[in-house]
């Protein structure tokens, strides 16, 4: 089994763990399989984390699953920074709850952060497929854009969505990012920025970095199945 070093780090809440069990078997399905998952779990208390972790341990998953936990109702900056915080690895991927991932996601973030030596790598998506074996069709010769086109992007942009020339979206929850990364910049738990939050975190991320090519690489894959 080929494990790479990267984590897999989830924001839920319970009325979507339903979803999560959904997640977390596309995870499996992976090409290159994470060294663990961690989830970022509130409105549940101690008792009921263990129960579900224990479950989760329990379905067969080639990966540990760990649960970080919260009685209290969080937005979802407060559980992804909880999950992240948890994280062993070098690299961190963010999933959504009630979203689905394609089978080489994690093997083609892991290379191209690897070759660019990036602080973060962003990428498209898919919402318009009906798909259950992980592996619709992807680009053999995807798009690369690097940090200083993303950079100029944003600084001409405003929004939810940061838009490339050609007016591509990247959906700002698809991010995978070095560990260190997290040291300096963190999701912001301002509630003025609900459900903004994980767009304001990547461009967070190329301000402090600057204009430079090895901040941020885009790939122009729909490596996720976006659950609207």
């Amino acid at each position: 089994m080929n494990i790479g070093n990267i984590s897999v780090c989830v924001a839920c809440y319970p009325p979507h763990i339903d979803c999560l069990k959904k997640l977390l078997h596309s995870v499996n399905h992976q090409t290159l399989k994470p060294r663990e998952c961690i989830i970022g779990l509130s409105e549940t208390n101690d008792d009921k984390k263990n129960i579900l972790e224990q479950e989760l341990n329990a379905m067969g998953f080639q990966f540990p699953i760990v649960i970080s936990n919260k009685d209290a109702v969080c937005y979802q900056a407060e559980n992804r920074n909880r999950a992240i915080a948890k994280a062993t690895s070098k690299y961190i991927t963010i999933c959504d709850a009630d979203d689905v991932i394609h089978k080489k996601r994690l093997e083609i973030v892991y290379e191209q952060m690897e070759k660019h030596n990036c602080h973060a790598l962003v990428h498209s998506f898919t919402d318009n497929i009906s798909n259950t074996d992980y592996n619709w069709a992807l680009n053999k010769n995807p798009r690369i854009v690097l940090g200083e086109a993303l950079y100029d992007a944003m600084k001409k942009t405003e929004g939810r969505q940061l838009h490339l020339p050609d007016a591509l979206w990247i959906h700002h929850a698809y991010i995978t990012f070095h560990k260190d990364v997290f040291q300096h910049i963190q999701q912001d738990t301002n509630k003025i920025y609900y459900r903004y939050e994980d767009s304001k975190f990547v461009r967070d991320i190329i301000k402090f970095f600057g204009k430079n090519n090895k901040t941020m690489v885009f790939v122009d894959l729909p490596l996720v199945l976006y659950n609207r």
